[in-house]
C-alpha cells in the first residue's frame, strides 16, 4: 500500500511538472496553481499519514519558487485549510502535520467537486493578463472512497 501511495504522489508530481514546461508563446505565463487535496480519513493513519505529510512538505519546499500552492483536506467533510497564494507553501509546510487522519468517512467525490468549484471561481476572477495560468488539482489518497449512506 505504501508503494501505491508513493506512486500516486510521484505520478501527481509528474503531472504537475508537465505544466511547468510552457511552449514559447506561453513563456511569460504566470506560475501554475496547485491545489493539494489530502485524504484525512482513518484509512490514512500510521505510515501513510507520516509518509504523505513528509512528501507534501518536501514538494512545497522544493517547488515554492515555481508553483503556487493551496491545501484542502477531506474525510467526513471537505475543509479548505490553506487558500492558494504565493506564501501558502510555508503555511502548508508548518501545518500539514496538524490535520489528523481519523475521520470516519472518505467523501472523495464531494471533495473533488468542491475543489473544482474553488478552482473555477479563482479562474473566473483571474485578470486577463493571467488567464492562461495552468490550474492543477492533486488528489492525495489511498483510493478507498467511503461515504455515509445518508449523505452520499
Amino acid at each position: 500500500m505504501k508503494r501505491f501511495l508513493m506512486t500516486l504522489v510521484c505520478t501527481s508530481l509528474c503531472f504537475v511538472l508537465l505544466g511547468l514546461m510552457p511552449n514559447h508563446s506561453e513563456a511569460a505565463c504566470e506560475k501554475s496553481y496547485v491545489y493539494l487535496l489530502l485524504d484525512t480519513s482513518g484509512s490514512m493513519r500510521g505510515t501513510k499519514h507520516t509518509s504523505v505529510r513528509s512528501s507534501i512538505k518536501q514538494l512545497v519546499n522544493n517547488f515554492k519558487s515555481k508553483l503556487v500552492f493551496g491545501l484542502a483536506t477531506f474525510g467526513a467533510a471537505y475543509n479548505q485549510r490553506v487558500a492558494i497564494s504565493a506564501s501558502a507553501w510555508s503555511t502548508i509546510a508548518v501545518t500539514v502535520d496538524l490535520y489528523p487522519s481519523n475521520e470516519s468517512y472518505t467523501r472523495m467525490g464531494d471533495a473533488i467537486y468542491r475543489s473544482g468549484q474553488y478552482l473555477s471561481q479563482l479562474k473566473r476572477n483571474e485578470p486577463n493578463a493571467t488567464k492562461n495560468r495552468p490550474y492543477y488539482l492533486v488528489l492525495i489518497t489511498d483510493g478507498y472512497p467511503t461515504s455515509d449512506p445518508r449523505n452520499a
